[in-house]
């Protein structure tokens, strides 16, 4: 049995005080003070096209944040840590274990670093996963042989040698000091007493990987370095840039190829743009990146509450128990494919294609047989575009019984606008009525909140014309005609781009987000959050105009997007820390 590796309070006792940044030459340098019992204080928050850079912003700008420093040191998500776990341990599938740990209450996307915390108990989920994958790789002959270099000598104290300085700097992104691999190596020469039960090189092995995966150097991301531009913004140093930008993209750790750019020297600040732009095309091309994105828009357009939509089978007979699934499998499907095939935002939005099955062709109104599968189909002709008419969202934001357009018209503006849409203060919201004999969803909305109420402010101009543009859509995305036996009205007037703009339906309203100046910002804002692990402001301003004005003009892929926005300012450099 092995005995309890008491040896592991010692060595991350050293969590809770400053530690140190080890430098490529051995030097280090003392960091911030964090603990593995809390995280960083809460903050508010090839070829292709070019990197995005600076420029004159518009009004856009003064939507965003006021700039505020962020964490510089900041945790892994439960994506990042399962997909750099894999990849640290060469394991031929992702481990499932995240899947248990405790989650996360994020405003924003999941890669919020000032919300990224360490709790107690996360902590216990890092320790029992690092044992339980340590002891799986040295029980597993192939596993552990992936992880020693093919050169490493036989003798014990070299082979263990060999072993730490190719694991750990692979670990914790950047050399190992001298004291870190005296440390690994201690672990070796008290391997055999701690885990009797292997022989003392697996035993090392396996109280090494132990110690490197609940390493905070392991366990957060670091922005540390303190050189600064010419517009007093802090540039982020080679190995930082390396982590940053292999997490951002691949949602894992640097590979052995970035690594060595890294330590080459290639991706110091003085002369790294053309090696940047190298690397990130070359990271654009694996896998990784396609389950990168749609990790991304799952947050930002809400996919992970299709499975959570619940209707009455028997006010609703298309619907079964296994439709929330077929909901979510579609647009996943469906974003996959756009991205597969180069497209962005514009064809999000305006896409005449879905992908269906039994379940959801007769919601949708596909004549055909289908089963279980999903299958793609071409909705033209039919009152379909994009993924906002898809069952999905419509289903999500409605009641009961009747759409829902108030949260449709919330999430539109949130979301795919980026409109800051906060509750009125001090004020107690009534319940929408019931409708009465004669009157449409619409009318009883419009007689609380529409023009003439006092929701007239906000409602009735900014977020009602959105949800009402929906309202042939009922609670299960079905399309009809009429409510309570009258005809239905989805016309409306909205403000987009500083002007006052009229539609008549769902269909002239999807045309004009695709095309305004704010859904390219949003959507590009949206994607930069997720990348640079803050929610955007102001500092971001020039960066964002650019992208707007690029994915607008050019119809960019998302591909093309997350190319630009990884070579940006806002992504390589940081703001400068206030001096006390």
């Amino acid at each position: 049995m092995m005995k309890k590796w008491l040896v592991f309070g010692g060595l991350l006792a050293g969590c809770a005080s400053p530690v140190s940044k080890p430098g490529p030459d051995g030097s280090t340098t003392a960091l911030p003070a964090f603990s593995m019992g809390e995280g960083p204080a809460r903050s508010e928050v090839g070829e292709g096209p070019a990197p995005v850079s600076g420029g004159s912003t518009t009004g856009f700008a003064a939507h965003l944040p006021a700039a505020h420093v962020t964490p510089r040191i900041a945790r892994l998500t439960h994506f990042q840590w399962t997909n750099s776990v894999q990849d640290l341990l060469r394991l031929d599938q992702p481990p499932t274990l995240a899947a248990e740990f405790t989650p996360d209450a994020i405003i924003g996307f999941d890669t919020n670093s000032a919300q990224l915390r360490m709790s107690s108990s996360l902590r216990e989920d890092y320790q029992r996963a690092a044992e339980a994958l340590a002891a799986r790789v040295v029980n597993d002959p192939a596993a552990l042989a992936r992880l020693i270099p093919a050169d490493a000598p036989d003798e014990p104290t070299a082979r263990a040698r060999a072993f730490i300085e190719s694991f750990g700097p692979r670990a914790y992104r950047r050399p190992l000091t001298d004291e870190e691999v005296s440390q690994s190596l201690s672990l070796f020469e008290q391997a055999p007493e701690l885990v009797p039960e292997l022989d003392a090189f697996s035993a090392g092995v396996m109280l090494n990987i132990s110690l490197f995966l609940q390493s905070p150097f392991f366990l957060y991301r670091t922005e540390l370095g303190q050189e600064q531009d010419g517009s007093g913004r802090v540039v982020l140093n080679g190995y930082e840039v390396a982590t940053k930008l292999a997490l951002a993209v691949t949602g894992s750790i640097p590979d052995d190829t970035l690594l060595a750019e890294a330590a080459a020297g290639a991706l110091d600040p003085e002369n790294r743009q053309a090696t940047i732009s190298r690397e990130v095309e070359r990271l654009l091309a694996t896998p990784r990146v396609k389950a990168m994105a749609l990790h991304a828009h799952t947050q930002s357009l809400a996919l992970s509450r299709y499975s959570l939509i619940q209707r009455d089978p028997s006010a609703y007979p298309e619907f079964t128990s296994t439709t929330p699934n077929s909901i979510r499998a579609s647009a996943e499907s469906f974003l996959g494919a756009l991205y597969d095939e180069g497209l962005g935002l514009r064809s999000i939005l305006t896409s005449t294609e879905a992908f269906v099955d039994a379940n959801l062709a007769p919601i949708y109104g596909v004549p055909g047989t289908f089963g279980s599968e999903l299958e793609r189909v071409d909705l033209s002709g039919l009152p379909r575009k994009g993924l906002l008419t898809q069952v999905g969202f419509l289903a999500l934001f409605a009641g009961e019984h009747q759409p829902d357009p108030i949260h449709r018209g919330v999430f539109i503006n949130q979301q795919i606008l980026c409109v800051d849409i906060s509750p009125p203060p001090n004020i107690t919201l009534p319940p929408i009525p019931m409708n009465q004999p004669n009157q449409t969803n619409r009318q009883a909305i419009e007689a609380i909140n529409g023009r003439g109420t006092c929701g007239q402010g906000c409602h009735a101009t900014i977020i009602n014309p959105a949800g009402f543009a929906f309202e042939h859509y009922d609670p299960l995305g079905r399309y009809r005609t009429t409510d309570s036996g009258l005809e239905i009205d989805t016309s409306d007037t909205i403000s987009l781009d500083g002007a006052e703009v009229k539609f008549s339906d769902a269909m002239e309203f999807i045309d004009l987000l695709a095309n305004s100046d704010a859904a390219h910002h949003c959507y590009a804002r949206n994607l930069l959050s997720y990348l640079n692990g803050r929610l955007a402001d102001a500092s971001d301003a020039a960066t964002l105009e650019a992208a707007m004005a690029q994915s607008k003009a050019e119809d960019l892929s998302t591909k093309d997007l997350i190319r630009s926005l990884v070579q940006s300012e806002s992504f390589l450099t940081r703001l400068a820390m206030e001096e006390p």
